[in-house]
């Protein structure tokens, strides 16, 4: 009998970060509402350092190494690594960041520190 081999696939979704990027009225209500602020690029070492996570979890379940960050903000240096930041009263409670590799984004971590 031949072997069945399964995989499974995370889903994902491509935010478009140019000029066809839209934040709906609801999304812009809710945050002037709730005190979040939305940036992008702003602050790419703190939100890096976030997602890592170093200061919550021990050193095996880190997967995000000094190393890696350190490369990360150099490719966001040169412009091929972006972030999304969220704020509420000037504290870093959420974000995202990820690279681009010719026309595509990839997101590869998140962080919230909000509910």
């Amino acid at each position: 009998m031949g072997r069945s081999t399964g995989f499974w696939r995370e889903p994902r979704t491509i935010i478009p970060l140019d000029d066809r990027f839209h934040v709906r009225r609801s999304l812009r209500k809710f945050t002037g509402k709730s005190g979040y602020q939305i940036s992008f690029d702003t602050d790419f070492p703190a939100v890096i350092r976030a997602c890592a996570r170093h200061d919550e979890v021990d050193d095996e379940e880190v997967w995000l190494s000094e190393e890696m960050i350190n490369l990360y903000i150099e490719l966001f240096s040169r412009g091929f690594a972006h972030s999304v930041e969220v704020s509420q009263d000037g504290m870093l409670v959420g974000g995202l960041y990820g690279h681009r590799f010719k026309r595509r984004s990839f997101w590869e971590s998140m962080f919230s520190r909000a509910t």
